[in-house]
This record gives structure tokens, sequence and C-alpha cells, in this order.
């Protein structure tokens, strides 16, 4: 059963790679002026205590620490627990957004409606990274060998690519700052590096039925392709994939307004039912 929403309910967003909570700030600048409580739960490796996580890097484990953020004493997400909650996720943050009702029956029935931005279904990751586009995560999945070239390079050829796909120089400037502590940028890695993550799967998340979903992609996002956001859902209809005009890999940073606008629409819909 799906909890209902208070008027207006909560939302987290999930960040993804190789950004953080950050990278949100204006579009969740506005997502707050409309009155939402807005939360920026950390993907392990992000925050000041990195070097303490030591769970696997895989999609579940990824849901599991954003779940504990949510719920860290098992209550829902407000004072309330009979509230819920709206997800937006982005790049892993997206993945793991996907895995967050398989976690328990709290997150389960707490979550009012999924927002995945720029991230393929965790089903169709093997296929993902199996792809020409792909070969950037590929390259990270190398034990150590990556750090080592970034540190070499002064983490440029690293960045530029992220500056092409439209990261902005004030978010290039906190990635490199976060990638020069070695534990972090090890503990970010791990993701790309967890075999469990790239073996196809043929279980979807059991997103519930009465879960509303948006799927976004920016027109120009050079990573993520809109048919790996869609695989087969259980009763064999597929979802429909969203186009952000104008903008690459980071809409939340390139065009803040409009995708806070589109998810308060989206999000008034579920509400009004």
């Amino acid at each position: 059963m799906i909890r209902q929403a208070q008027s207006p309910a909560p939302v987290a967003v999930v960040h993804g790679f190789p950004d953080g909570p950050e990278s949100w700030s204006a579009c969740t600048d506005i997502l707050r002026a409309s009155g939402r409580v807005v939360r920026l739960p950390e993907l392990p490796g992000y925050g000041f205590n990195a070097a303490g996580h030591r769970r696997a890097g895989t999609p579940m484990a990824l849901a599991e620490e954003i779940a504990e953020q949510l719920w860290p004493t098992g209550d829902g997400p407000s004072t309330d627990p009979s509230f819920g909650i709206h997800v937006v996720g982005h790049d892993w943050g997206g993945i793991a957004a996907w895995m967050l009702t398989r976690v328990g029956h709290l997150a389960a029935e707490s979550i009012l409606s999924l927002t995945v931005l720029s991230a393929p279904h965790p089903c169709a990751l093997h296929a993902h990274f199996s792809a020409k586009h792909a070969r950037y995560a590929r390259a990270l999945a190398r034990p150590w060998l990556p750090e080592r070239w970034l540190r070499r390079t002064n983490y440029e050829p690293f960045l530029a690519p992220l500056r092409a796909a439209g990261m902005t120089e004030t978010a290039l400037t906190l990635v490199r700052l976060r990638c020069t502590d070695p534990a972090r940028l090890h503990r970010m890695l791990a993701p790309y590096r967890e075999p469990r993550s790239r073996r196809p799967k043929q279980d979807a998340p059991s997103v519930g039925p009465n879960v509303p979903m948006l799927l976004l992609r920016g027109e120009h996002d050079p990573y993520v392709s809109a048919h790996h956001m869609l695989p087969q859902d259980s009763n064999g209809n597929h979802r429909c994939v969203e186009t952000l005009p104008g903008v690459g890999h980071w809409p939340q940073l390139q065009a803040p307004g409009a995708l806070a606008q589109r998810l308060l629409s989206f999000w008034s819909e579920v509400e009004l039912g």
C-alpha cells in the first residue's frame, strides 16, 4: 500500500557520479521555494566520512545506503510515518532509486513517485556497460589504474568529457577537489568495479504498479541511451522516456529551472490523483 502524501509531499534527490548533492542546489532552491522539503542523501564515498564506507558497490548496496539516510531509525521520511516521499535519482543515484523499493517494506510503501534522470535501468547495466558510448565505464572499472592516471594528468582528461557533456566549471572544480582524496575517489569508483553490476539481469526491480514514474534524459546526453532506460516491465509494456531539449547529462546544472518546473508539475499530478 502506498502511503498518503502530505501537502506538499517531501522530496529526496539522489545525485550521481562524480558530482555531489551540490550539483542540485539551483534546482532544489526552486523546489524549496515552492514549499517542498528537500532531502539530499549522499552516495557512498561522497561525504566527509567517505573512508568509513565498506559496502559493496552493487545497485542494491547503494540503495541500502540511501535508505539508511532517508529512514535512519526505521521511521517514515517526515515526522509522521504515514506520509510518503517523492524520489528523484540521477546517474548512479537513479540506479539506486530504482532499487529502493527492494530495500524493505518501509521504503516500498513510502515512495509516492519515482523520477529517474539520465540513468540506465539496473537490468540494462550489462548492455549499457557493453555499449560503445560506455567506454569510460570500462576504463574506470580497472583496479587502481584510473586513480594513478588521474593524479598523473592532474584530472584534466577526466574533466574534459564532463565539461563537454554539460557540467559547469563550478561543479568541475568541486569534482576535482573530491577526486584528490584517494580514499574518496576509490569509493566513488566502487560501483564501476562491482562485477555483479555488470552481469545480465532478468529480474526487474519491483516498482509497484501504483508508483507513478517519470523517466527523463537530456537531448544531448552522450553517456546514457534512451533504449537502456527502457527495459520491458513486468506486464509487457514499455515506459516512455521524456527528452529535455538542449541539455546533456546534467540537466540540473544546465537547465535547473526547466527541470524543477517539470518535477513540480509531475508531483502535482501525482498528488491530485
